[in-house]
């Protein structure tokens, strides 16, 4: 007696909504991964093995340090990118969570969107990645546009590639709120690993990129 997997139906690519994908136009919002009380990866692992005074990172503490704990931390570094990039912006913050952050990129009528994190693992691990809705053709193609122009902006990065987001992932949640608020050009963006500092990018460089790539 055969037996067969029932549980997972291989989603089919959808055609746009429109017909063919157009050029980007509309609106790019961004949407800050974790939140006040979950700031997500940081930088331990580089930050404690420092023996001497470095006015560099005093600097980027003075700037992105919100808790005064020095560390640098994913959630404090992409709202200060999301404000110095000009785009619109959402946090999960007062209980609003994902589907909240992503309702509230859809009111402010934003037609492509960004979950914005960073990595981190062993101190070792580099790169950076890019993850699109499974079954979603928009969101496939718009992280491939994006992956496209990141790695000709950074080309010292590891390319870890574009991933698909299945059901069960860790990235399908949010991908899967955009997508249900009308946002179906979403990708969730991993830019580097926060815990080898040859991997990391000031919030002011990365702000500028996204102020050239995205549309307001």
């Amino acid at each position: 007696m055969k037996c067969f997997k029932k549980d997972y139906v291989k989603p089919v690519e959808l055609p746009p909504i429109d017909g063919e994908v157009a050029e980007r136009n509309g609106k790019t919002g961004l949407l800050i991964g974790h939140n006040e009380r979950d700031k997500g990866a940081n930088n331990r692992e580089w930050y404690f093995k420092y023996e001497e005074y470095d006015e560099e990172y005093d600097d980027f503490v003075r700037h992105y340090d919100l808790d005064g704990d020095r560390l640098l931390e994913e959630y404090e570094l992409n709202l200060e990118t999301a404000k110095l990039s000009g785009l619109t912006f959402a946090t999960r913050d007062d209980g609003r969570g994902r589907r909240g952050a992503a309702e509230d990129l859809a009111e402010a009528d934003c037609t492509e969107a960004i979950s914005m994190h960073c990595n981190n693992y062993n101190g070792v691990a580099n790169g950076f990645e890019f993850w699109y809705l499974d079954g979603v053709i928009e969101s496939k193609r718009f992280a491939e546009k994006l992956h496209k122009a990141y790695k000709a902006e950074y080309p010292h990065l590891v390319d870890r590639k574009v991933k698909r987001a299945k059901k069960g992932s860790r990235p399908y949640g949010v991908l899967d709120a955009l997508r249900d608020n009308g946002i179906r050009k979403c990708t969730l963006a991993e830019w580097y690993f926060l815990d080898v500092r040859s991997d990391f990018i000031p919030p002011e460089k990365l702000g500028a990129f996204l102020k050239k790539f995205g549309a307001q």
